[in-house]
C-alpha cells in the first residue's frame, strides 16, 4: 500500500498577499503521475504558514490550502484519504508584539523553571490565530491535543499512519536565537506508542536550535520513536539517514521554503512516496523555473526507493540495566585507548553451519548476521554452539539488532524456561519483561501482536540435558513465539538422538551451529580492536594490523587452539602486555602459556600454586603422549596421581581434577578425561621433554625419530612445541636436516637456467592490472580465499614409512614446506638468540627448500616439454574437436605457461612469508647476495610479505636482469603486485614499483584524483591465495592425471633410451 507526502514549509503569508497563493494547482500538478496510485496523501506543512501570525494571513492560508486540498482530491481515487498535518513556525504568532510578562515567562523557563498549564498558556498566546487555523483543517484523525503536541492516527487499508505534530516554537522570540529553544520532553514521553506501520515528528525547527537539557531528551525520543523527522526553518531542502548505534536509523527531511524571504531564495517543496507494505520510500524535490514546478534532480518518477528505517518499539524503552547487561563483554579485557570497552566496540558476527537445508556439497556457511535482518523470514532458529563460541555475545548483540528494528524482544536463559508449570513460564517472563523494559509493561507485553515479539533464549540445556525438559520448553516457546533465537550447546545433539519427542521438536526450528573465527574474521576483529579510541595513526595500523594477524594466526590457525573471538581477544591483550615488555622477544610458547595462565586465574588459582600446577600437567601430559592415548579413565589417574604425590608433591586428586575441568584445561566425559584442547597437550608434553632431556637419554631419541617423521601431525607439533620450549641448537638443526632431504633429487630452482623452454613457448611480456583502490576490500577478500583453502584436505600421511622416499610427491611436497614453516616460525621466535651464522645457514636452507620444490613442477616441462605439451594438447581437442592441432598445441603451451606461473609465483609468495619479518631482513638480504638471481627474486618476495618496506632498488635491478625472461619477469610481477593489492603504499612509491615491472596503475591513479571515475573492470587480477597451496595443486592438471603423468614420464624415458642409443 502506497501514500504520499507533499512536504510545505516557510510559506510566509503576509497580508498584502504572497505571489506563491496563486500556485496551488502549479503544486498539484507535481504529483499527477503520483497520485491516481496512492491510498492517501498527506499535506505536511512544517511551520511558517504565516509571517507575522496574523488573523488575515490565516485566511489568504486557508483559501489556498482549500484548493490544493480539492485539487489533489479531484486526482486521486474516491476512497483515498487526502488530509493536512500542521506544526507551527516562529512565524506563526504574533511574536513581534511580545509583552513583559511572557519575557519573563520564557526566561524562567529557559532558566529550568517549572513548566506546567499556567506557563504553556502564557506562552502560546500569541499562537491563537495559528491554532483556530489548525483544528479547521486538522481534527478528523487527532487522537491527543493540546498547545504543545498534537497526535494524530490515520488508518488506511491493513495500515496506521502516526503524526505527531511538536509545536517547538511555544517560546519563539524575535529575533530567535539558536540553542535557547526548550521543550517539556517528559511530558509527551507516553504519546508516541502503538503499532504504527510508520510513525513520523513533525517540527518547525531542527534539532540545533534547542538548548543542551532539550537537545538530549528530544533527540532521544526523536530517534528511538519514530522513523522519520520532518522539519522546515532553514530553507535548504535535504535528506539524510542518522545512525544511532543504540536506536538504529531514522530519516531528517527538511523542506525548503516555498516562499523564502531571500532575495536569491527559490521557491521549493518535496513530494515523498511510501510504500508501506515493503518499507520503503521515495522523494523528489520541485523547484519554481519561472512558470512551473520541476524536479531538481532529473525526472519526476519516484523509483528510487530506498529503504525506510525500520518500524519503532510501541513505546518500550530499555531500562538503563538492560542496556548496561547488554553491552557487558562478559570477561575483563583492557585497551590502551579506551577505559571501558562494550560489546558493541568489538562484536564480529560469526559465521553458522545452515543445518537445515539438504546441501549436497554439505552444510552451508552463512554469516550469523542473517539472524538479525530475516528473523521474520526464518521464524525460530535453535543455535548449537560450544562453551566460548561467543553465543551469549551473539543474542546480545540480536536482542540490540530486533529492538533497534522495532521488534519487542525480551531475553532468557535457560535455567528461567525449565519450569515443570506453564503457569510458572508466565510468570518467569512477566518478570523478565518488567526487568527489560520497566514496571506495568507484561501487559502491553502481551497486547502486541506475535509479529512484534521476539524471545531469545540463552543457553537453554546450561542446567539440565534431560530430553524431556528441553523439549517441553521449546514446545513452549513453539507455541507462543513466533520468532525466536534459542542457544544450546553441543550435547544437545545427544538429546535429540536419545529423544524422539525433542527430535520432532527441535525439527520445527531452522537450526544452526556456530563455527569457529576463520581468517576474514579474525582479521575484522583484529581490526576493530586496533581501531578502538584511534588507539593508532593511520601510518602505523597497517603494520600494526599485519603484526597481530600473523601472530594470532600462528597460534590458533592449526587447530590447535578453539578459534573463537573469545580466544582472539585474550591474544590482542596478551599482545597488549607484550607491548609493555612483559612478554618481549615472546616465542609462541609464550602466547599459548598466557591463554593458559588466564584460565587458571580465571578459576581462583594462586600464583604461588602456579609452579606445582604447571609441573602436575606436564607429566599429565607426557603420560598422555608416551602412551598415545587421548583419554585415561578415574583409575588411570588415581595412579598417576599417587605417582605424582609420591615423588614430587602430595596432591589430592578430587580437588586437582575439579579445578582443571573449571578453568577447561581439562574435560570429563562419563569417568574418563581428556585435555580439553589439543594445544595444551602438547604445550605440556613438550615442556616435559624438554625438562627432562638431559637427564633422559631415551627422549633425546624419542625428539629424533619425531625429527625424521615430521609429516605426523603428533611429531610435527610436538616438535613446534619443544622448540618454543627449549633453546637447543641439535633440534632446530634436526629439523633442518629433514628439509635438506626432502625433493632432494630435485635441484633448487634457477630464474635463468629452468626457464628456457617455458620462454620460448610464451615470448611477449604482459602488462597485468591491480586493483589496488580499496586494500582494505583486498585484504577481506584474501582472507576469505584464505579460510576457502583452509578447508581444503591436506593429504597428510597417516602412517610411518621407512624412508621419506617411500612418500609420494604431493606428500613430499606437503612434508617440505610444513618442515619450512616449522623453521621459519622457529627463526621468528629466536631471531634474539641465535647467532648470525647459524640464522644465515637457516635461512638458506628455506631458500633452497621451497625453491627445490617448484622446480619439482618445472622438470614435467624442462625434461619432456613436447610429450607434455602432446598430453596436454590432446585433452584440449577431446574437449573442443573443432581446434586445429596448431591452435591446440599453443594453447596448451600457454596453458602449461601461466599454470606453472600461477604455482610458483603462489609458492614463491609463501616462501616470502616463512622468512619474511624486519627482525630477519638483515640475514635474509645477506643470504640473498651470496645466491643467483632467484635468491634475489625470495628475498625481494620475503620483504613484500609484511608492510612497511619495499626494497624498490633490488626490485627495479632485478626487473632489468629478467627483462628477457618472460617467465621470470612474471614472477616479480606477480610478487609485487600481490604487494600492492595487499597493502597501501604512497602514490609516488606505488607509480614507481609499478613502472619498474610493468603493472597498470593508469585507472586507479585516475580514481585518485576523479571523485566520479568508476572502479577496475573485473579482468583486473587477483593474487592466488599461498595457504594450502599444495591442497589446491592437488587438484591440478599436473597431479591430477595419473595415465597423464606415467604417459609423459614413458615418452621421457623412450626419448632418453634412444638419445643413448645413438650416442653409443
Amino acid at each position: 500500500m502506497k501514500i504520499a507526502i507533499l512536504h510545505l514549509s516557510d510559506i510566509h503569508i503576509k497580508e498584502t498577499k504572497t505571489h506563491v497563493l496563486d500556485r496551488w494547482e502549479k503544486i498539484c500538478a507535481t504529483a499527477n503521475n503520483l497520485l491516481p496510485d496512492v491510498r492517501a496523501v498527506f499535506v505536511v506543512v512544517t511551520g511558517d504558514i504565516a509571517y507575522g501570525g496574523a488573523e488575515a494571513e490565516y485566511t489568504l492560508a486557508e483559501r489556498f490550502f482549500s484548493n490544493l486540498l480539492d485539487c489533489i482530491r479531484a486526482r486521486v481515487a474516491s476512497d483515498a484519504i487526502v488530509y493536512m498535518v500542521t506544526v507551527p513556525g516562529n512565524h506563526d504568532g504574533t511574536f513581534k508584539q511580545q509583552n513583559a510578562a511572557r519575557k519573563a515567562i520564557i526566561d524562567s523557563v529557559i532558566n529550568d523553571g517549572v513548566i506546567d498549564n499556567s506557563v504553556i498558556d502564557a506562552c502560546v498566546a500569541p499562537q491563537v490565530h495559528y491554532f483556530s487555523f489548525s483544528e479547521r483543517f486538522s481534527s478528523d484523525y487527532v487522537t491527543f491535543r493540546d498547545r504543545l503536541w498534537v497526535e494524530h492516527e490515520v488508518k488506511v487499508d491493513n495500515h496506521v499512519i502516526a503524526f505527531s505534530a511538536i509545536n517547538a516554537s511555544w517560546l519563539s522570540q524575535v529575533p530567535e536565537t539558536p540553542g535557547k529553544l526548550v521543550f517539556p520532553v517528559k511530558r509527551y514521553l507516553n504519546l508516541a506508542k502503538g503499532n504504527a506501520s510508520v510513525r513520523i515528528a513533525l517540527m518547525h525547527h531542527p534539532l540545533n536550535w534547542y538548548a543542551q537539557g532539550t537537545y538530549h531528551p528530544l533527540r532521544e525520543l526523536c530517534r528511538s520513536q519514530y522513523q522519520v523527522v520532518m522539519s522546515g526553518h532553514e530553507h535548504s531542502a535535504s535528506a539524510s539517514t542518522v545512525s544511532d548505534l543504540q536506536f538504529g536509523d531514522s530519516l531528517n527531511l527538511e523542506a525548503g521554503a516555498l516562499d523564502p524571504h531571500e532575495a536569491d531564495g527559490v521557491s521549493s517543496f518535496s513530494v515523498v512516496k511510501l510504500d508501506l507494505d515493503k518499507q520503503l520510500f521515495a522523494k523528489v524535490d520541485f523547484s519554481w523555473d519561472g512558470q512551473r514546478y520541476m524536479p531538481t534532480d532529473g525526472d519526476a518518477v519516484w523509483d528510487s526507493f530506498v529503504p525506510l528505517p525500520p518500524r519503532r518499539n510501541d513505546g518500550f524503552a530499555l531500562t538503563d540495566e538492560t542496556k548496561a547487561r547488554l553491552e557487558d563483554v562478559g570477561a575483563t579485557f583492557t585497551h590502551p585507548s579506551k577505559e571501558r570497552i562494550v560489546l558493541s566496540d568489538i562484536f564480529v558476527y560469526p559465521d553458522l553451519h545452515e543445518l537445515s537445508g539438504l546441501e549436497l556439497d554439505g552444510p552451508k556457511t552463512i554469516s550469523a548476521e542473517i539472524l538479525a535482518k530475516q528473523i521474520n523470514k526464518i521464524g525460530k532458529a535453535l543455535v548449537r554452539g560450544d562453551d566460548q563460541f561467543g553465543k551469549t555475545a551473539l543474542l546480545h548483540t540480536l536482542y540490540k539488532a530486533y529492538f533497534n528494528a522495532g521488534y519487542v524482544p525480551v531475553l532468557v536463559t535457560g535455567r528461567d524456561l525449565l519450569s515443570e508449570s506453564d503457569e510458572r513460564l508466565e510468570r518467569m517472563l512477566h518478570n523478565a519483561i518488567e526487568s527489560q523494559y520497566g514496571p506495568d509493561t507484561a501487559t502491553r507485553y502481551g497486547q502486541l501482536e506475535k509479529t512484534s515479539k521476539v524471545l531469545l533464549v540463552d543457553d537453554l540445556d546450561r542446567t539440565s540435558h534431560r530430553p524431556e525438559t528441553l523439549a517441553k520448553a521449546l514446545e513452549y516457546v513453539d507455541r507462543h513465539f513466533q520468532q525466536a533465537v534459542v542457544s544450546v550447546s553441543e550435547r544437545f545433539d545427544i538429546a535429540e538422538l536419545s529423544s524422539a519427542r525433542t527430535a520432532e521438536v527441535g525439527a520445527r526450528f531452522s537450526q544452526y551451529r556456530l563455527l569457529g573465527f576463520g581468517y576474514k574474521l579474525r582479521s575484522s576483529l583484529i581490526r576493530r580492536w586496533l581501531t578502538l579510541g584511534d588507539a593508532y595513526p593511520h601510518a602505523d595500523l597497517q603494520a600494526r594490523v599485519h603484526d597481530a594477524e600473523t601472530i594470532i594466526d600462528a597460534v590458533i590457525g592449526k587447530g590447535l587452539v578453539p578459534t573463537t573471538a573469545f580466544n582472539v581477544l585474550v591474544l590482542l591483550q596478551s599482545l597488549e602486555v607484550s607491548a609493555k615488555g612483559s612478554l618481549a622477544n615472546s616465542g609462541m610458547a609464550e602466547y599459548y602459556e598466557f591463554l593458559i595462565r588466564r584460565s587458571l586465574f580465571q578459576a581462583k588459582l594462586r600464583g604461588e600454586e602456579l609452579d606445582e600446577v604447571f609441573s602436575y600437567l606436564a607429566h599429565l601430559a607426557w603420560l598422555f603422549h608416551s602412551n598415545s592415548v587421548k583419554s585415561l579413565d578415574e583409575t588411570d589417574l588415581e595412579r598417576f596421581n599417587s605417582e605424582f604425590s609420591t615423588n614430587i608433591h602430595r596432591t589430592d586428586l578430587a580437588t586437582r581434577l575439579e579445578l582443571l575441568t573449571r578453568c577447561k584445561v581439562l574435560a570429563k566425559t562419563g569417568s574418563s578425561y581428556s585435555f580439553r584442547y589439543e594445544y595444551i597437550r602438547y604445550f605440556f608434553a613438550a615442556k616435559y621433554i624438554a625438562d627432562n632431556i638431559e637427564d633422559r637419554p631415551e627422549l633425546r631419541d624419542m625428539v629424533l625419530h619425531a625429527c625424521q617423521h615430521l609429516y605426523l601431525r603428533d611429531n610435527a607439533n610436538i616438535v613446534l612445541f619443544l622448540t618454543h620450549h627449549s633453546a637447543s641448537k641439535w633440534i632446530i638443526r634436526e629439523v633442518a636436516g629433514v628439509l635438506a632431504k626432502l625433493v632432494a633429487d630435485v635441484s633448487p630452482f634457477d630464474l635463468q637456467r629452468d626457464t628456457a623452454v617455458l620462454n620460448k613457448w610464451v615470448t611477449q611480456r604482459a602488462k597485468i592490472i591491480v586493483d589496488a583502490s580499496n586494500v582494505e576490500a583486498n585484504r577481506s577478500s584474501e582472507r576469505e580465499r584464505a579460510d576457502e583453502a583452509s578447508r581444503l584436505p591436506e593429504h597428510e600421511p597417516e602412517e610411518e614409512v621407512a624412508s621419506l622416499e617411500e612418500l609420494d610427491q604431493v606428500a613430499q611436497l606437503n612434508l617440505l614446506f610444513k618442515t619450512s614453516e616449522i623453521l621459519g616460525q622457529i627463526l621468528k621466535n629466536r631471531y634474539g638468540s641465535l647467532d648470525k651464522s647459524f640464522k644465515r645457514e637457516l635461512v638458506r636452507e628455506l631458500f633452497e627448500g621451497p625453491l627445490r620444490g617448484i622446480n619439482r613442477f618445472l622438470i614435467l616441462v624442462n625434461e619432456a616439454p613436447e610429450a607434455l605439451m602432446e598430453e596436454v594438447s590432446a585433452k584440449l581437442i577431446d574437449r573442443l574437436p573443432k581446434l586445429s592441432k596448431e591452435d591446440a598445441d599453443r594453447h596448451a603451451q600457454r596453458l602449461i605457461f601461466y599454470s606453472l606461473g600461477m604455482f610458483a609465483e603462489g609458492l614463491l609468495a609463501r616462501q616470502g612469508e616463512l622468512v619474511g619479518s624486519p627482525k630477519l631482513k638483515e640475514t635474509v638480504e645477506q643470504v640473498a647476495r651470496e645466491g643467483h638471481d632467484t635468491f634475489n627474486l625470495v628475498s625481494i618476495a620475503a620483504q613484500l610479505s609484511y608492510p612497511g618496506h619495499v626494497p624498490m632498488a633490488a626490485i627495479e635491478q632485478l626487473a632489468k636482469k629478467v627483462k628477457a625472461n618472460v617467465f621470470g619477469h612474471r614472477l616479480l610481477q606477480g610478487i609485487v603486485a600481490r604487494h600492492m593489492y595487499m597493502f597501501s603504499l604512497p602514490i609516488d612509491e606505488r607509480q614507481q614499483l609499478a613502472q619498474a615491472v610493468g603493472i597498470d596503475l593508469r585507472i586507479q591513479l585516475a580514481n585518485e584524483v576523479r571523485a566520479d571515475a568508476k572502479k577496475l573492470p573485473g579482468h583486473s587480477r587477483q593474487p592466488s591465495n599461498t595457504r594450502n597451496l599444495l591442497g589446491r595443486l592437488h587438484k591440478s592438471f599436473l597431479l591430477r592425471n595419473e595415465k597423464a603423468i606415467d604417459a609423459v614420464l614413458e615418452k621421457t624415458k623412450d626419448a632418453k633410451n634412444e638419445g643413448n642409443g645413438e650416442s653409443s
